[in-house]
Parts: structure tokens; C-alpha cells; sequence
């Protein structure tokens, strides 16, 4: 938030001046809406407040005015309906960075806050006195968690005098999210105002009001003094810097690079505590952008340019008065009956006058006459007064007016009517809220501006690393870490509340509870008609009746069935094995390895022969060209000898014929036998190979 010059006393007396000035001009324009609510008020209340003063001095203090208060039955109808079926805020992603599980944070944030706030009470408070007084509100406050921390929470907090709070009259929205101004008052003592506020002086507080002005705003009435909480949206001139990481900020930090840059017309919101002769306090700095005042109006109806509002009260007002007036004259003509007056002439009641004048009311045992032969027998009673059949009318026609006029009807009151089944009674109650649904639905734009609100300010309060509670829809909680990584789980997406722009939607269906309840009963009656839903179902069931120790009978069920809580199945687990059967695979398995071992042994001694094999193949050509030298030198030997035997000269060289082939004989040695080869013997085959030596050659 950008830093703003400190406001001087002259600016101080200026916003002062201009406050005054609205409330003087705001009051004249809702003048005749306060003055209605409050005597729709004081009406609702009921007793002598539902007649008027003509009628209480013409009844005197002997005749009955009785007042059969008919108005709350028919508005808590209306706020029974709000209790049990509260809107509900939902935040979706909208654009830019927006995300499906930080708007769910969001969402989950915003019900913690409903809840530790107890909003739905203040909901309803601003309901009730839409429908009573014309007009309701509720606030959203921020404060510190506690006396020994500077982080802040937010807060919904009721605004209970119907009439403790003005807004801009020019707001057009139905929300009322575009006013400009407001005030929210408070009335306090004298003694309280000089303790709270030392340095003021409440002495210079008119009596009548700040201005002077006829008809004015009134700050001071007797010895109690009225403050004011009073806001004002402005605008100012910015420039936003958008981020290469995607935040927006005012101020660009020097470690990050700048994407974009735009100057915009920004609102800002201030706050002022102030009296009707000066500034108590301020301007208090609001870190969001909208004045968090939330509006429940009535039913508004704008002629001439002014704006009416009208409560459920205002058009129940004359069916209740003649409601009224016809069961006091009917009470009062029931009374009269046993004091109808007796008819004697002079001489019957001569000497018992004290007697006959008492005889309505001091029952005596025994009434004595003088027998007077003008008028024989006793003394006659008058006719007594009979009860008119047209005020018994007028009596059931009073009340079916107000049930017209309020738009709420036997059904939706709780009397019994034709239908007999759950589904035709709700439609039928239904039916009956259809008529007051315009004060629902102005409270579901209210808790629609306090979800944007909420969502513009929660990444202004909670705007460091922390953990934050969130509510599940069903009731269940759950610890989020928020603007900075997670400690306990570093793989968590990182929640930044700042990133993106998010929508709020409202919806107005059945509260958990109601939903529960129908759940619950839909199966029982489910398996009711259908047993075996029962079997496959019963953890359903168990979880829907909510009993004492029903979760760990749910749990164990869930057990039996195979499923784990969240209800997805369990892995498979192999059931136990027969020992015997273990030890007949275990042998098994091992005879089994003994085979393959042995294969494998075998397969490495052939390796091993087929290895031998192909070296004695690879010596085969040297030991033939070994051959052939050998046969040459015989025939060159033979050629020099005429084949007689050995000649003088060298002898072919025989070394190396016996390693040329591996395992052949080694050759004769020197002085050995010898070998006559005849020439024919040499001679290869026509393919080149030797022919086999003759049969009985010498060696």
C-alpha cells in the first residue's frame, strides 16, 4: 500500500465538514424509511405498541385490548429458512494466475472465517431486520489473532440496530458495492464518551444536531453522545508493475524483472472515528478496496426519484390491528355474559338492594324477594349478550389477510395439510417461502459483496508465509501452508494468495446438515426396499447415522469389504500358504536348479569340446602344406636315386610333420627305418587329393 502524507488539522476539519454534510443530506433522504422501520419495530414487538392511541383512550382501563401477535411466527419463518439453508461462498478462478486448488484454499479460508466469526448468526440477524425494519447489515473487521502477535485475522461481526448504520443513498448497485460513504454509529454515554476520548470535548456536541439544520442528524441526544465509524472510498492515480513471475505490485523490487507497467485509477479505502463536533481518529488506512459494510435491504421501490423500502411488517400492520380488535370485542362480549343484569320492579327488591347490586359478582347463596303481584315470580335475568357471529368473521378474515399479505401460508406455518409424503410437504413449504424469497435473495448479494470482499483482502492480511486452517464442505479441516513453500512436504504446490484474479459465487441450496439428513434417510429407505444395498452399502449407512462409536463400526466394515477409508479398494493380500505345499515347491524349485545346472555344465564342456575341435580344424592346412613339401623333396629324392634307395646326399627334412597334426605318431629318427614310396604312390586323384598308397607297400 503506498504511503500516504500525513493528513494536516485543516484536512482533518475539512473531512469533518464533509461527513457532517453527508450525514445531514443522507438522513433527509432516508428520513421517512427510519421512521417507518423503527414503528415496524416497535410494532413487531407487539403488546399496546399494535394500537394506537385513539383506540387506547377510547377503551379506557376497563375494557380489554388484547394483542394476538401474529408477526413473528411469519418472520421466523422467514429466518428459519435462512438457518436452515445459509448461502454458501464459493471462489472460482477467474484469469491470469488463477488456480483451481488456491481458489479451493480460498474457499476452504473463507468458511474458517464464517465459522470462527459465527457468520451465520449475523446473517441472520441482517435478515430479520430486512424483514422487520426495512433494512439489515452485517462487517467484515480485521484483528490480531491474539495479545501477543502482530498477525491479523478477519472477521464477520453483526451490525444489530437495524438503523446504526447509513450508507451513500446514491449507491445504484443491488448490492450497494459502489457506495462512496458510510457511517456505522455507536450511542455511548457521556462518562464512556470523556474516558474513550480524553482529549475531546463533549460539551460542544449540539443537542439537536451538528449543523443546526432542521430536521437534522442528531449526534446528541440528553446525556448520551452518538460516534461514528466513518469511510470514504477514494480514488488515486498508481502505477502497477506486472512481475516476470506474475505478481502484480506496487512498488518493483529491485531482484525482479518488470514485465509491463500501466497507471491505473485506483480506489483505496480510509476510515474515521468522529463525533459530531470533530475527527476523534484517523484516517485509519483499510488494506482493501471496498468499504466492508454488507447491505440487506428490503423490498425497494423507487418513485420520483426516491427510494422506498418496505419490511414484511408494513402491509401486515392494519390485518393486525383488526385481528386484534376483533378478539378483544369478542373477549369482552364473552365477559359480559355471566353479568347480565337482573329485571325486578321496586317492591321485589325493597329492604335487599345491597343484595341485588352485588348479586353479579358476589354470588350469594341465597337471593331474597318481596312478591309483588304485578310482576309474579322472582326476579328475571336480561337476555345475556350473544356472541357476534360477523366478529367471528371478521376474526378468520383478519387472519387470512395476514397470511395474504405476508405471503406465507398453513403449510409453510407447519399445519397439516393433504399431502402425506416428505417430497409434496417440502414442495408444498416450497411454494410458501416463494413469497418472502426476495429477502433470501438480498442476503445472497450480501454474502456475494463479503466473498469479494474477502477475497480482495485476504492476500492483504495474510501476506507472508503461514499456516491457515480451511474448512472442507463437509465439515472436515485441514492445515494449509500458504505464500511459501511447505516444510513438511517440499513437493506441495506452492499456494500464493496474491497470483491471479478469482470470482465469488453464492449459492442458496440446502446447508450441509439438510443435505446430511435427506442422505441419511434416502438410505434407510433405500435399504429398506432393497436389502442387498444394505450389503454392498453398509458403511454408507453407518456413516450417514452418525452415532456414537459409528466410525470405528464404519471403519471395521470397510475392512471386511476390502476398501480403505477414502473407499477406494485395498491391495490384493495372497492368503496363507499350506506348509506342506511350501516345502513341496521349495523342493521343487531346487531340483529344478540342479536340472538347469547340470544343462548348464554340459553346455560348457561342449563348448569346450567344440573349442578344441575347431583349433585341431584351424592346424589342418599347415600340416597338408607340410605334406606337400615332404612328398617333393621324396620325389626329388627318387628322381636322383632311379628309386634304389637312399642317396648320399640331404635328407628331406621330416621335423615338424608330427606337430602338424595334433596327435599324430612322431617321425622315425635318424638311422629309422626307410621308406620306399613308389612314384605311383605320389600321384594325386583327379580331384587333386593323394590316392591311397598300395596295398603291402614297405614302410
Amino acid at each position: 500500500m503506498a504511503e500516504r502524507k500525513k493528513p494536516s488539522k485543516a484536512d482533518l476539519e475539512e473531512v469533518h465538514k464533509r461527513a457532517i454534510q453527508r450525514a445531514d443530506d443522507t438522513y433527509q433522504f432516508e428520513r421517512e424509511n427510519i421512521t417507518k422501520g423503527r414503528e415496524c419495530q416497535r410494532f413487531y414487538i407487539g403488546g399496546s405498541r399494535q394500537w394506537d392511541d385513539a383506540a387506547i383512550k377510547a377503551r379506557g382501563t376497563t375494557r380489554p385490548m388484547l394483542t394476538v401477535n401474529r408477526m413473528p411466527a411469519f418472520v421466523k419463518q422467514l429466518t428459519g429458512e435462512i438457518r436452515r439453508e445459509t448461502p454458501a461462498i464459493k471462489v472460482l478462478p477467474a484469469k491470469g494466475k488463477a488456480d483451481k486448488i488456491v481458489a479451493e484454499v480460498f474457499t476452504g479460508l473463507i468458511r474458517n472465517i464464517e465459522a470462527q466469526s459465527d457468520a451465520d448468526a449475523c446473517y441472520c440477524y441482517a435478515a430479520e431486520n430486512a424483514a422487520v425494519a426495512n433494512q439489515g447489515a452485517f462487517r467484515i473487521v480485521t484483528e490480531y489473532s491474539s495479545d501477543d502477535s502482530f498477525d491479523q485475522d478477519i472477521r464477520i461481526r453483526p451490525i444489530r440496530d437495524p438503523f446504526g448504520f447509513m450508507i451513500d443513498p446514491l449507491a445504484d448497485l443491488p448490492d450497494k458495492s459502489d457506495m462512496k460513504f458510510a457511517w456505522v454509529f455507536e450511542r455511548i454515554s457521556k462518562e464512556t464518551f470523556k474516558a474513550r476520548y480524553p482529549k475531546a470535548k463533549a460539551d460542544d456536541i449540539p443537542l439537536n444536531d451538528a449543523t443546526g439544520a432542521e430536521n437534522g442528524f442528531t449526534w446528541r441526544v440528553g446525556d448520551s453522545i452518538r460516534i461514528a465509524e466513518y469511510w470514504e472510498r477514494k480514488t488515486e492515480a498508481a502505477t502497477i508493475y506486472l512481475l516476470e513471475n506474475g505478481r502484480i505490485v506496487d512498488v518493483a523490487p529491485p531482484d525482479v524483472a518488470v514485465k509491463s507497467t500501466r497507471e491505473v485509477e485506483r480506489p483505496y479505502v480510509c476510515s474515521y472515528m468522529m463525533s459530531g463536533s470533530e475527527i476523534l481518529s484517523g484516517p485509519h488506512e483499510w488494506p482493501g478496496k471496498y468499504i466492508p459494510i454488507c447491505v440487506v435491504p428490503g423490498e425497494e421501490i423507487t418513485v420520483d426519484g426516491a427510494t422506498t423500502r418496505k419490511s414484511m411488517i408494513d402491509d401486515a400492520m392494519d390485518p393486525q390491528r383488526i385481528l386484534n380488535y376483533a378478539r378483544s370485542t369478542e373477549a369482552e362480549s364473552i365477559a359480559l355474559q355471566p353479568k347480565a343484569p337482573h329485571v325486578a320492579t321496586v317492591k321485589q327488591i325493597a329492604g335487599y338492594e345491597q343484595m341485588w347490586s352485588t348479586a353479579g359478582t358476589a354470588n350469594p347463596a341465597v337471593l331474597i324477594y318481596n312478591p309483588d303481584p304485578q310482576a309474579p315470580g322472582p326476579p328475571q335475568r336480561s337476555q345475556p349478550p350473544v356472541m357476534s357471529q360477523g366478529l367471528a368473521n371478521l376474526s378468520m378474515t383478519a387472519s387470512q389477510d395476514l397470511k395474504d399479505v405476508t405471503n406465507i401460508h398453513e403449510a409453510s406455518l407447519g399445519a397439516k395439510s393433504n399431502e402425506t409424503s416428505g417430497v409434496a410437504i417440502r414442495a408444498r413449504q416450497q411454494e410458501g417461502s416463494t413469497g418472502t424469497f426476495l429477502y433470501i435473495d438480498n442476503l445472497r448479494r450480501a454474502i456475494g459483496y463479503a466473498g469479494r470482499v474477502l477475497v480482495d483482502l485476504i492476500p492483504k492480511v495474510y501476506d507472508a508465509p503461514r499456516i491457515v486452517r480451511v474448512l472442507k464442505e463437509d465439515g472436515g479441516a485441514d492445515m494449509k501452508m500458504v505464500n511459501g513453500p511447505d516444510p513438511e512436504d517440499p513437493m506441495a504446490p506452492l499456494l500464493d494468495l496474491s497470483l491471479g484474479e478469482y470470482d465469488v459465487m453464492v449459492s442458496t441450496g440446502q446447508g450441509y446438515l439438510t443435505r446430511r439428513e435427506e442422505r441419511r434417510e434416502a438410505l434407510i429407505a433405500l435399504t429398506q426396499s432393497v436389502p442387498a444395498i444394505g450389503e454392498v452399502a453398509a458403511d454408507l449407512l453407518v456413516d450417514a447415522l452418525d452415532f456414537p462409536g459409528g466410525d470405528e463400526i464404519s471403519k471395521r466394515i470397510k475392512t471386511k469389504m476390502g476398501i480403505g477409508e477414502d473407499g477406494e479398494p485395498l491391495p490384493q493380500q495372497e492368503p496363507p500358504k499350506d506348509p506342506k505345499m511350501v516345502a513341496d515347491a521349495l523342493a521343487s524349485a531346487a531340483k529344478a536348479d540342479l536340472t538347469k545346472a547340470q544343462a548348464e555344465g554340459q553346455e560348457l564342456e561342449n563348448v569346450a569340446t567344440l573349442a578344441q575341435l575347431q583349433a585341431i580344424m584351424a592346424g589342418v592346412p599347415q600340416a597338408m602344406a607340410g605334406m606337400q613339401q615332404m612328398l617333393q623333396q621324396i620325389l626329388a629324392l627318387n628322381d636322383q636315386t632311379g628309386g634304389q634307395g637312399q642317396a648320399a646326399g640331404p635328407q628331406p627334412n621330416m621335423e615338424g610333420m608330427g606337430s602338424a597334426l595334433p596327435g599324430a605318431a612322431p617321425p622315425a629318427g635318424p638311422g629309422g627305418p626307410e621308406i620306399a614310396i613308389p612314384p605311383e604312390a605320389m600321384m594325386g586323384g583327379d580331384d587333386g587329393t593323394l590316392v591311397d598308397m598300395p596295398e603291402g607297400a614297405p614302410v
